[in-house]
């Protein structure tokens, strides 16, 4: 299907815009392409089903995809798990002696084995977390499994560590909220065509739900008051002022003021888009005396412009390893 798209006309603001859902605004005005208001929004020609196994009560999306223009079901709280919080996996990648045993990438670079491997790790992690009476530390447990996976540690979890209570607390919270009847969304970057860990994370979750585990969740009715803030998709325009709380991040010199986009499961805080995106490079929120950078202080700033203004210095171990993807436009630094 994908061979057959044309990016024209019949496309034409079938996506929403990328700043707009950032709460930013759009250097293209009213030349964008993309939707900037509900009204606007016209329907994808192409079906968009959801895989059965990342659907129900608590579903499965792709971080980068929600945060910036799939917006989650009415009735849905997106929850972030990628490695930037305390539920990503501690496992970054395989190791071999030998360079040829890595097995080959399929046409999008995905490594399918390669998965199943981190994923399977992952599991044990989650048994040694919930784990009633350990007999060591999780960053016992962490390296006990990497040396017998083979496998490398995230540069995430080595520099933040969360300690077992902290990953406990962040499942329990979930687990609460989802024994109440909430629906989450968990986000992180694995497609659905691969092992995902947080599949493992949905199906310790779906213990606790009160809907069907596979089945998708029926569409919530909206009330009268969110008329003309849903567009055709039945989501929730972005900076509509539904929420009754502002982005968690508070310091002397900045309070973010925008809509919270997803949930921290560390402090079941929200944080808004922009934020989230500085997160994901330092792995911390800023205390109240903290610096924020000062480009989230304009309306105009849109992330993935400076992307790689923050992440330069720091190098990219997949380039150590002879498979980063992304080449000269890695926005980490390739330099030996």
């Amino acid at each position: 299907m994908a061979d057959e798209w044309t990016w024209g006309a019949d496309l034409y603001k079938r996506r929403r815009c990328k700043a707009i859902v950032a709460q930013a605004s759009c250097s293209l005005g009213d030349k964008c392409t993309f939707a900037h208001s509900a009204a606007e929004l016209k329907t994808w020609p192409w079906p968009e089903v959801l895989p059965q196994h990342w659907q129900g009560q608590v579903s499965i999306g792709v971080v980068e995809h929600a945060m910036f223009w799939d917006l989650p079901p009415l009735g849905t709280i997106d929850v972030v798990c990628n490695r930037s919080t305390c539920l990503g996996n501690p496992f970054g990648a395989c190791c071999y002696d030998d360079p040829l045993q890595r097995p080959p990438a399929d046409e999008n670079g995905w490594r399918k084995q390669e998965h199943e491997v981190l994923v399977g790790a992952f599991d044990q992690y989650l048994q040694a977390v919930l784990e009633k009476n350990p007999s060591g530390s999780l960053s016992q447990d962490v390296h006990r499994i990497a040396e017998q996976h083979h496998l490398q540690l995230s540069e995430a979890w080595q520099l933040s560590q969360p300690p077992r209570e902290e990953v406990r607390n962040a499942l329990k919270a979930l687990a609460e909220k989802v024994q109440q009847g909430a629906r989450l969304r968990l986000l992180c970057h694995c497609r659905p065509h691969v092992r995902c860990h947080a599949e493992s994370i949905k199906r310790h979750l779906d213990q606790f739900a009160v809907e069907s585990r596979d089945a998708a969740a029926k569409p919530i009715t909206p009330s009268e008051h969110l008329e003309g803030l849903l567009d055709v998709n039945g989501c929730i325009w972005p900076g509509s002022m539904t929420c009754t709380e502002a982005c968690s991040v508070s310091t002397k010199s900045y309070d973010c003021q925008r809509e919270p986009r997803a949930l921290d499961p560390a402090n079941m805080r929200g944080y808004c888009a922009q934020c989230w995106s500085h997160h994901s490079r330092v792995y911390h929120w800023p205390g109240f005396d903290d610096d924020w950078p000062k480009e989230y202080y304009f309306e105009d700033y849109v992330p993935s412009k400076s992307w790689g203004k923050h992440s330069s210095v720091r190098h990219c171990w997949f380039f150590e390893r002879g498979c980063c993807k992304f080449g000269e436009h890695c926005p980490f630094s390739h330099k030996t």
